[in-house]
């Protein structure tokens, strides 16, 4: 297959048939194979652990990118072979995976924005009181506990 760089012809693009892919450069000989085994760069394991510490604070961080994705969208593309790949109708759907704020992919984006997220909140006094305010509306009996220490763990 011929490759395009920067523009992709007209023809292609009113040719119904074909399937495009955003991705950063990280992947790109990769996906040229056509599999995606082993691409890995965060263990399921490492994901669970920082979901774990989300769920026993009861906290959803600051970041929409972060936890709010980690926790649903990243965590279904869980397979043993490997990851899923997605490819869009049209190059507009995918250029969002292929932009700077997207590099590593959405999965390596979550994760960043969910750790980032949770060292906001061991070193921010008022991200932790802001939180145990909401804690102890939604949980009046308990007061929501002393989170800080399960994070700091």
């Amino acid at each position: 297959m011929e490759i395009y760089k920067n523009q992709i012809p007209q023809f292609i693009l009113d040719y119904d048939t074909f399937l495009f892919h955003g991705t950063s450069n990280l992947y790109e000989a990769i996906l040229d194979t056509g599999s995606l085994v082993g691409t890995r760069n965060v263990s399921f394991e490492q994901i669970e652990d920082i979901l774990s510490l989300y769920k026993k604070i009861n906290w959803y961080g600051n970041h929409s990118g972060g936890y709010a994705v980690l926790s649903s969208f990243s965590v279904a593309d869980k397979n043993s072979n490997g990851k899923y790949l997605f490819l869009g109708e049209t190059p507009h759907r995918c250029c969002l995976f292929a932009s700077k704020k997207f590099a590593g992919g959405e999965l390596i984006r979550s994760v960043f924005h969910s750790i980032n997220d949770l060292i906001k909140y061991v070193n921010n006094e008022i991200i932790r009181e802001k939180h145990k305010k909401q804690m102890v509306h939604d949980f009046p009996i308990t007061g929501g506990g002393n989170i800080l220490h399960i994070i700091q763990k």
